[in-house]
Protein backbone atom coordinates (compact mmCIF):
# COMPACT_ATOMS: atom_id res chain seq x y z
CA UNK A 1 0.00 0.00 0.00
CA UNK A 2 1.34 3.45 -0.85
CA UNK A 3 2.15 5.80 2.01
CA UNK A 4 -0.61 8.31 1.22
CA UNK A 5 -3.20 5.55 0.98
CA UNK A 6 -2.12 4.18 4.37
CA UNK A 7 -2.27 7.63 5.95
CA UNK A 8 -5.79 8.17 4.61
CA UNK A 9 -6.97 4.74 5.77
CA UNK A 10 -5.42 4.96 9.21
CA UNK A 11 -7.74 4.95 12.20
CA UNK A 12 -7.79 3.38 15.64
CA UNK A 13 -8.80 -0.28 15.62
CA UNK A 14 -9.68 -1.57 19.09
CA UNK A 15 -11.49 -4.73 17.94
CA UNK A 16 -8.51 -7.05 17.61
CA UNK A 17 -8.13 -10.82 17.47
CA UNK A 18 -5.71 -12.90 19.52
CA UNK A 19 -4.13 -14.34 16.38
CA UNK A 20 -0.36 -13.81 16.48
CA UNK A 21 1.40 -11.30 14.27
CA UNK A 22 4.22 -12.96 12.37
CA UNK A 23 7.74 -11.89 13.23
CA UNK A 24 8.50 -10.24 9.89
CA UNK A 25 5.37 -8.07 10.01
CA UNK A 26 5.94 -6.94 13.59
CA UNK A 27 9.59 -6.25 12.87
CA UNK A 28 8.61 -4.11 9.87
CA UNK A 29 6.24 -2.04 12.03
CA UNK A 30 8.88 -1.47 14.71
CA UNK A 31 11.47 -0.69 12.04
CA UNK A 32 9.20 2.05 10.70
CA UNK A 33 9.05 3.58 14.17
CA UNK A 34 12.83 3.50 14.51
CA UNK A 35 13.15 5.37 11.21
CA UNK A 36 11.15 8.38 12.45
CA UNK A 37 12.88 11.78 12.60
CA UNK A 38 15.10 12.46 15.59
CA UNK A 39 16.18 15.96 16.66
CA UNK A 40 19.94 16.15 16.39
CA UNK A 41 19.85 12.44 15.57
CA UNK A 42 19.69 11.94 19.31
CA UNK A 43 17.94 8.57 18.85
CA UNK A 44 16.56 8.64 22.37
CA UNK A 45 13.12 7.24 21.53
CA UNK A 46 12.91 3.57 22.51
CA UNK A 47 10.24 1.01 21.58
CA UNK A 48 9.65 -1.73 24.15
CA UNK A 49 7.90 -4.82 22.75
CA UNK A 50 5.67 -7.22 24.71
CA UNK A 51 4.33 -10.37 23.02
CA UNK A 52 3.92 -13.01 25.71
CA UNK A 53 0.66 -13.08 27.71
CA UNK A 54 2.33 -12.42 31.07
CA UNK A 55 4.24 -9.33 29.96
CA UNK A 56 1.21 -7.96 28.13
CA UNK A 57 -0.97 -8.50 31.20
CA UNK A 58 1.51 -6.65 33.39
CA UNK A 59 1.45 -3.67 31.06
CA UNK A 60 -2.34 -3.52 30.91
CA UNK A 61 -2.57 -3.89 34.69
CA UNK A 62 -0.23 -0.93 35.11
CA UNK A 63 -2.11 1.21 32.60
CA UNK A 64 -5.66 0.62 33.83
CA UNK A 65 -7.59 0.55 37.08
CA UNK A 66 -9.06 -2.77 38.32
CA UNK A 67 -12.16 -3.73 36.35
CA UNK A 68 -11.79 -0.96 33.76
CA UNK A 69 -11.35 -3.29 30.78
CA UNK A 70 -13.96 -5.77 32.01
CA UNK A 71 -16.54 -2.98 32.23
CA UNK A 72 -15.91 -1.85 28.65
CA UNK A 73 -16.65 -4.55 26.06
CA UNK A 74 -15.48 -2.26 23.26
CA UNK A 75 -12.01 -2.31 24.82
CA UNK A 76 -11.66 -6.07 25.27
CA UNK A 77 -9.71 -6.30 22.04
CA UNK A 78 -6.85 -4.59 23.85
CA UNK A 79 -6.56 -7.65 26.10
CA UNK A 80 -6.52 -9.95 23.07
CA UNK A 81 -3.94 -7.92 21.16
CA UNK A 82 -0.92 -10.18 20.58
CA UNK A 83 1.59 -7.33 20.78
CA UNK A 84 1.95 -4.18 22.85
CA UNK A 85 4.51 -1.49 22.11
CA UNK A 86 5.67 1.10 24.63
CA UNK A 87 6.99 4.26 22.99
CA UNK A 88 9.43 5.83 25.43
CA UNK A 89 11.87 8.73 25.36
CA UNK A 90 14.76 9.94 27.51
CA UNK A 91 14.74 13.78 27.63
CA UNK A 92 18.14 13.82 29.36
CA UNK A 93 19.70 12.43 26.19
CA UNK A 94 18.65 15.57 24.31
CA UNK A 95 20.43 17.87 26.75
CA UNK A 96 23.51 15.68 26.46
CA UNK A 97 23.38 15.62 22.66
CA UNK A 98 22.92 19.38 22.40
CA UNK A 99 25.75 19.94 24.83
CA UNK A 100 28.13 18.38 22.31
CA UNK A 101 30.49 20.75 20.44
CA UNK A 102 28.60 20.54 17.13
CA UNK A 103 25.28 21.45 18.78
CA UNK A 104 26.24 23.68 21.70
CA UNK A 105 25.72 26.91 19.73
CA UNK A 106 21.97 26.21 19.84
CA UNK A 107 22.08 26.89 23.58
CA UNK A 108 20.04 23.80 24.45
CA UNK A 109 22.48 22.03 26.76
CA UNK A 110 19.91 21.80 29.59
CA UNK A 111 16.27 20.77 29.44
CA UNK A 112 15.11 24.10 30.84
CA UNK A 113 16.56 25.91 27.82
CA UNK A 114 14.36 24.11 25.27
CA UNK A 115 11.45 26.43 24.27
CA UNK A 116 9.75 23.45 22.63
CA UNK A 117 10.56 20.01 24.12
CA UNK A 118 11.40 18.19 20.91
CA UNK A 119 11.59 14.81 22.60
CA UNK A 120 7.78 14.79 22.57
CA UNK A 121 7.85 15.69 18.87
CA UNK A 122 10.17 12.78 18.15
CA UNK A 123 8.01 10.39 20.17
CA UNK A 124 4.94 11.56 18.25
CA UNK A 125 6.71 11.02 14.94
CA UNK A 126 7.63 7.51 16.07
CA UNK A 127 4.01 6.80 17.01
CA UNK A 128 2.69 8.01 13.66
CA UNK A 129 5.23 5.91 11.77
CA UNK A 130 4.11 2.84 13.73
CA UNK A 131 0.43 3.53 13.06
CA UNK A 132 0.89 4.13 9.34
CA UNK A 133 3.11 1.06 8.93
CA UNK A 134 0.56 -1.09 10.75
CA UNK A 135 -2.19 0.17 8.45
CA UNK A 136 -0.08 -0.51 5.36
CA UNK A 137 0.45 -4.09 6.55
CA UNK A 138 -3.25 -4.62 7.40
CA UNK A 139 -2.59 -4.75 11.14
CA UNK A 140 -4.97 -2.99 13.50
CA UNK A 141 -3.49 -0.51 15.95
CA UNK A 142 -4.96 1.30 18.93
CA UNK A 143 -3.31 3.84 21.19
CA UNK A 144 -3.67 3.33 24.94
CA UNK A 145 -3.24 6.48 27.00
CA UNK A 146 -0.35 6.07 29.41
CA UNK A 147 -1.67 8.12 32.31
CA UNK A 148 -0.62 5.87 35.17
CA UNK A 149 1.81 3.11 36.04
CA UNK A 150 4.87 4.83 34.62
CA UNK A 151 7.22 3.61 37.35
CA UNK A 152 6.04 0.02 36.89
CA UNK A 153 6.42 0.23 33.13
CA UNK A 154 9.83 1.86 33.38
CA UNK A 155 11.06 -0.94 35.62
CA UNK A 156 9.49 -3.57 33.36
CA UNK A 157 11.34 -2.17 30.35
CA UNK A 158 14.58 -1.67 32.27
CA UNK A 159 14.71 2.03 31.39
CA UNK A 160 16.69 4.81 33.04
CA UNK A 161 14.88 6.87 35.65
CA UNK A 162 15.10 9.87 33.32
CA UNK A 163 13.07 8.05 30.66
CA UNK A 164 9.38 8.73 30.14
CA UNK A 165 6.71 6.32 28.94
CA UNK A 166 4.90 8.37 26.29
CA UNK A 167 2.25 6.06 24.82
CA UNK A 168 1.29 2.42 24.42
CA UNK A 169 0.16 0.85 21.14
CA UNK A 170 -1.87 -2.36 20.92
CA UNK A 171 -1.37 -4.28 17.67
CA UNK A 172 -3.40 -7.16 16.25
CA UNK A 173 -5.39 -8.47 13.34
CA UNK A 174 -8.50 -6.28 13.10
CA UNK A 175 -12.08 -7.45 13.36
CA UNK A 176 -14.83 -5.64 11.45
CA UNK A 177 -16.21 -2.88 13.63
CA UNK A 178 -18.46 0.13 13.17
CA UNK A 179 -16.74 3.47 12.79
CA UNK A 180 -17.54 5.45 15.90
CA UNK A 181 -15.68 7.51 18.43
CA UNK A 182 -16.27 8.79 21.90
CA UNK A 183 -19.84 10.01 22.50
CA UNK A 184 -18.36 13.42 23.30
CA UNK A 185 -16.22 13.58 20.17
CA UNK A 186 -17.01 16.54 17.97
CA UNK A 187 -17.47 16.21 14.25
CA UNK A 188 -14.67 16.66 11.76
CA UNK A 189 -13.58 20.26 11.55
CA UNK A 190 -13.48 22.08 8.24
CA UNK A 191 -9.90 22.43 6.91
CA UNK A 192 -10.42 26.19 7.09
CA UNK A 193 -10.39 25.82 10.88
CA UNK A 194 -7.08 23.96 10.86
CA UNK A 195 -5.08 25.35 7.95
CA UNK A 196 -3.84 28.94 7.82
CA UNK A 197 -2.98 30.11 4.28
CA UNK A 198 -0.45 32.93 4.46
CA UNK A 199 -0.79 34.10 0.87
CA UNK A 200 -3.02 33.78 -2.20
CA UNK A 201 -1.18 30.80 -3.65
CA UNK A 202 -1.63 28.95 -0.39
CA UNK A 203 -5.31 29.93 -0.33
CA UNK A 204 -5.84 27.89 -3.52
CA UNK A 205 -5.17 24.72 -1.55
CA UNK A 206 -8.15 25.13 0.78
CA UNK A 207 -10.84 23.84 -1.66
CA UNK A 208 -8.62 20.87 -2.49
CA UNK A 209 -8.15 20.11 1.19
CA UNK A 210 -11.89 20.30 1.81
CA UNK A 211 -12.44 17.76 -0.96
CA UNK A 212 -9.69 15.46 0.31
CA UNK A 213 -10.86 15.66 3.92
CA UNK A 214 -14.44 15.01 2.91
CA UNK A 215 -13.40 11.68 1.42
CA UNK A 216 -11.12 10.67 4.25
CA UNK A 217 -11.93 7.40 6.00
CA UNK A 218 -9.37 7.73 8.78
CA UNK A 219 -10.09 9.12 12.20
CA UNK A 220 -8.94 9.10 15.76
Amino acid sequence: MEALAAIRRRRMRRALTADPIDDATLAAIVDAGLRAPSAGFTQAVTIAIAREPESRARILAALTTPGWLAARPEMRGLERAPALLLVTVDPAAYAERYGAPDKRAAGLWSLERWPIPYWWVDAGATLEAILVAATALDIGAAVIGTFRGEEVLRDLAGLAQTSRIVITVALGHPLPEPVHGSPSRRGRLDPRDRVVPLDLQAQRLVPMLRKLQGGRSGGA
